[in-house]
């Protein structure tokens, strides 16, 4: 029984992980590295927030979280009744730590969520969040609930978003995701998996101050082809940006035009010649685009015609899930390549069938050739061929 405002946990000087339970009562420490809590009826009814202290001289003296002992990497908290306020102070606390920490919740009963929302209460799912050096966070969720009153308002410079398996996330609590999303002044970058990006999603994001974003969904109807053109072209500090879709549809591709990003990404399935004509456009309008990653499952000659004239300095090309990239027409290729003047750098993971013929000449400072053969043929003769040009 406790009779005190806050429960108070003192953890070993060499405890690393940190579990909290809501399924008995009492406290029980244990050694080997790990230090367990089980105490649902303490943390549902306190009035104040739960306290971990950490070694400080007079632990009465607490009235906010303190910074989390540097030996502390993992906290998990099961059916454990809480305040959002709480769990966002201890996200905060794990911040400044810069540092690698995880946080696990599993079915949380969440407590005064929201502003003028004092009885608002939420039960959470399975939420992992990994907090990384620099203010980053990724979170792995099957549901929403709960997860964007325990984030709004903090300072994150990075956040990731993604579900279990290859499902990716969904959006379930729009209002309240738009309203955290908005709340993250500090955000400079953003990336998002998700089964199907949602008109709810582009407009969350629309005007924010970020420098990099990466979207990963296996479809976009065109329903949405506005909603992207005017989400991208509202992106004022827009840098960086990442695609990743099943397949790509001429209005994505559209949506790409005069962005002043420096740094580009798509990926993609199946990319025929229908788009050629579109990605070719975009591509060009790009006036500051320095850096190219292209990765899908096989060529096209209207992929190779769209690089032609670039003023790129790097250009990646891969498969789509990284495993090489299967060459049909390695002829077409040797052009765009010898345009691309201003080219430093080139990265090419291909399947068997490798072009070194279109690497010929190429005048740059950086080449990273990986092939993926199931023979386990290395292709000495062309490879060699292909340095001796390339070194001039």
């Amino acid at each position: 029984m406790f009779n005190c405002w806050h429960l108070i946990i003192t953890i070993l000087s060499r405890c690393s992980n940190f579990y909290l339970y809501g399924s008995r009562n009492g406290i029980l420490c244990t050694g080997d590295n790990r230090c367990e809590v089980f105490d649902s009826a303490s943390v549902g009814t306190l009035e104040f927030p739960v306290c971990i202290i950490l070694n400080i001289a007079d632990p009465t003296q607490c009235t906010e979280l303190p910074p989390v002992r540097p030996s502390i990497k993992y906290i998990d908290l099961t059916s454990v009744t809480c305040s959002c306020t709480w769990l966002r102070s201890l996200l905060s606390m794990m911040l400044t730590r810069n540092c690698p920490m995880y946080c696990n919740l599993r079915d949380c009963h969440l407590t005064a969520c929201g502003e003028g929302e004092v009885n608002a209460s939420y039960t959470t799912g399975h939420i992992s969040l990994y907090v990384r050096h620099h203010k980053r966070i990724s979170i792995i969720l099957g549901d929403d609930t709960g997860l964007w009153e325990i984030l709004h308002g903090l300072s994150i410079k990075s956040l990731s978003l993604d579900g279990w398996g290859e499902s990716g996330c969904r959006v379930n609590h729009e209002k309240s995701f738009s309203q955290t999303i908005a709340s993250l002044s500090k955000l400079e970058e953003l990336d998002i998996t998700m089964d199907e990006l949602t008109p709810c999603v582009w407009d969350a994001l629309r005007g924010l101050n970020i420098k990099s974003l990466t979207l990963s969904s296996r479809e976009l109807g065109g329903y949405h082809a506005e909603s992207l053109t005017q989400l991208l072209s509202s992106l004022k500090r827009l840098e960086t940006l990442d695609i990743t879709m099943d397949e790509f549809t001429p209005c994505v591709l559209e949506a790409l035009h005069g962005l002043n990003i420096k740094s580009l990404a798509l990926r993609s399935k199946e990319w025929g010649d229908c788009q050629a004509e579109s990605l070719s456009q975009s591509l060009s309008s790009l006036k500051r685009l320095e850096t190219l990653e292209i990765c899908v499952t096989e060529d096209s000659p209207g992929l190779w015609k769209a690089l032609h004239g670039l003023n790129i300095k790097s250009l990646r090309l891969d498969g789509w899930k990284g495993d090489g990239l299967k060459i049909n027409h390695s002829e077409p290729l040797s052009q765009p390549l010898s345009s691309l003047a201003q080219m430093e750098k080139l990265t090419i993971h291909v399947q068997k069938d490798s072009p070194w013929e279109a690497l010929y000449g190429l005048n740059i400072e950086y080449l990273n050739l990986k092939i993926y053969d199931n023979t386990g043929e290395m292709h000495e003769e062309s490879l060699s061929q292909s340095i001796k040009y390339f070194c001039g």
